[in-house]
């Protein structure tokens, strides 16, 4: 039984590049026959060290198999890859502005809603504190960009000069249409 173990680490010995599990196992064994040697002279602490180190090792290899780090590949043409726009922007609103800024934000959702291309709009608001977020997803960068053009995201815009404590932040990103397609 020592040779078919030593002949399992030999073999693994001779590959360059040990992937995953396998080069963990590997580097285990290598510490095991290393601390054999070290644990002969510990005696029973050395026992039970070399039990808690057993159990631990057995836990490892049961995770191990439960979690799957595989990653879906996906296959992208490049030409048709359709990618829908998510904007999100934060709003602190200046004292005393408040009822100011919800009607130029009420003007602006209700004009945002009637625009097609604005797939979804969420604001929120939080308690105690004059901050908002307001998240969009729009069909593509393209449409959200002619939307800023149009009256009602202008004089939202010029009302949060106005009544905005800070500059707005805003951010965007591009996600693949895919991602928020449901089955």
């Amino acid at each position: 039984e020592a040779g078919a173990a030593a002949a399992e680490v030999t073999e693994v010995k001779g590959s360059s590049t040990i992937p995953g599990r396998m080069g963990r196992r590997y580097r285990r064994q290598q510490s095991n026959t290393s601390q054999s040697s070290q644990e002969q002279g510990l005696g029973v602490a050395g026992g039970a060290l070399s039990s808690q180190v057993d159990r631990l090792r057995s836990l490892i290899d049961r995770l191990e198999t439960r979690v799957s780090f595989d990653i879906p590949e996906e296959q992208i043409d490049i030409q048709n890859e359709k990618l829908i726009f998510i904007v999100h922007r934060k709003l602190t609103v200046s004292e005393g502005c408040e009822k100011s800024f919800r009607n130029s934000l009420k003007s602006y959702i209700e004009a945002v809603n009637v625009n097609e291309d604005c797939q979804h709009l969420s604001v929120r608001s939080f308690k105690g504190s004059s901050r908002y977020v307001i998240y969009e997803i729009w069909s593509n960068d393209k449409l959200w960009k002619e939307h800023l053009s149009s009256p009602e995201a202008k004089n939202f815009q010029h009302a949060n000069v106005d009544n905005l404590e800070t500059p707005e932040q805003l951010n965007t990103l591009p996600v693949p249409e895919s991602w928020l397609k449901k089955d």
